[in-house]
């Protein structure tokens, strides 16, 4: 029995309820079939002792046909604190209740709440539509594009790193509409020629400098981490909250009715050009690349390993962008961002937005993944912002055969162990390939 515990997000300022807190159980060991039954087991105490006939708001967020995505009820404790909340999925997908304890004094009020999941048949969630007839026409005249400018090195300067045994160069190469790679290079000091597998690392929504990544490197690899912008590295928290506040503010949101101007189309294509320059480091090995990332991240990963066949691993965890379209047919909660919403009739409210986002959406780049590459995605059930239905339509998605997903139940967007893992998995890759040399 795996048992979910969150702590109140406030409490009350008055002695009947002093700290309460609601956790709820649920078997999620077993293999949940679809039209199976899933019981949620909910308990609410106050200082380890049960609060009696409270009342309990029940926000139900289901992927099932025949009920709104957002199904709003209550339920009431019994004496010893307790209640149960059933439901069920009549197609393979996910739920996820969210169970708030009322204030008894203003109905307003949340108390303390708690969030739970479930699945059933959850690697046969499949995408909304076929990708369109020109997709990788498309994609295909952006690498032609990209390939006009050379892999050129603008900038590369030693950069202080805290482990003798590695060195770390901040790097900017050139890409397309005059926004470069920027990233920081970290490898083993003195590394011979053609002995490391090299891994590219992408980043979540935001502003960021490059990290770091001293543990890949310290495994055996190239590390090339880079930033979603091209922006400078190592600069104060200042400079990366001013572009964050203004010239990059909401850029996730930017050209999103046009494919030739959205804002992710260039970030796209320098996930390409990041894979274009480790392939001409001296020290990569030729044949061993690897990509990962969470979130937007995530996305990057996929698009890796989609818009260059050379890669042969990628670990998207919680990967943002995924399955648009499933709004449609009430499979996804609009996530973050809500880029169009569905009219009565369920067709998209922004048709041209809905048009060009089908060309960013990873449902339709993880078409593009063949056998040479694997791939081991994992994803958070109570995820509000990358929601699990998503992710695996996108997993379900990929032609490669060589594929593997994680589920963690008690991970919301934050993880932390979706993360832990898929990074551990890069570190194993990284160790499988360099052990024997």
């Amino acid at each position: 029995m795996k048992k979910l515990l969150f702590l109140p997000a406030f409490l009350a300022a008055f002695s009947l309820l002093a700290a309460p807190v609601v956790e709820i159980d649920f078997d999620d060991a077993k293999d949940y079939a679809v039209n199976d039954t899933l019981t949620f087991k909910i308990r609410v105490t106050d200082e380890g002792a049960p609060v009696s006939c409270g009342k309990l708001g029940v926000v139900e967020y289901s992927e099932s046909t025949g009920m709104p995505f957002e199904f709003k009820s209550e339920l009431a404790l019994s004496e010893t604190g307790e209640a149960e909340y059933v439901t069920r999925l009549d197609r393979p997908g996910f739920v996820r209740i969210e169970v708030g304890l009322k204030d008894p004094e203003d109905a307003d009020k949340v108390l303390a709440r708690a969030v739970c999941g479930a699945q059933a048949e959850a690697a046969k969630v499949v995408r909304n539509s076929e990708r369109p007839a020109d997709f990788d026409e498309f994609w295909d005249g952006q690498l032609a594009r990209l390939a006009e400018v050379p892999v050129e090195v603008i900038s590369k300067v030693e950069v202080p790193i805290s482990d003798p045994e590695l060195i770390c160069y901040d790097v900017q190469v050139k890409c397309v509409d005059g926004v470069p790679v920027s990233g920081y290079l970290t490898m083993p000091r003195n590394a011979e020629p053609g002995t490391l597998p090299a891994v590219v690392t992408y980043h979540g929504a935001g502003v960021y400098s490059a990290f770091q990544m001293v543990r890949y490197a310290k495994a055996g690899a190239i590390a090339f981490d880079i930033n979603a912008h091209g922006v400078k590295n190592g600069q104060p928290q200042e400079y990366y909250n001013n572009l964050d506040r203004g010239e990059l503010a909401g850029y996730y949101v930017r050209g999103k009715n046009d494919r030739e101007k959205c804002y992710f189309l260039d970030m796209f294509l320098r996930v390409r050009r990041s894979l274009d320059y480790v392939k001409t480091l001296p020290e990569w090995d030729g044949k061993n690349l690897f990509a990962g990332g969470g979130s937007q991240g995530g996305a990057q990963a996929i698009v890796a390993a989609a818009l260059d066949s050379d890669v042969n691993f990628t670990a998207p965890q919680a990967p943002w962008l995924c399955n648009f379209e499933g709004r449609l047919d009430g499979r996804n909660y609009p996530g973050w961002p809500d880029l169009y919403t569905p009219d009565e009739n369920n067709r998209p409210n922004d048709p041209a937005t809905a048009d060009a986002m089908r060309y960013f959406d990873m449902v339709n780049l993880a078409g593009r993944i063949g056998d040479n590459c694997e791939v081991y995605m994992t994803l958070g059930l109570i995820d509000p912002t990358c929601l699990p239905s998503g992710i695996m339509a996108a997993y379900n998605a990929m032609p490669t055969k060589n594929k593997s997903y994680a589920i963690f139940p008690k991970d919301n967007h934050g993880g932390p162990h979706l993360y832990e893992a898929g990074g551990n998995r890069l570190v194993e890759k990284i160790k499988s390939v360099t052990q024997h040399k």
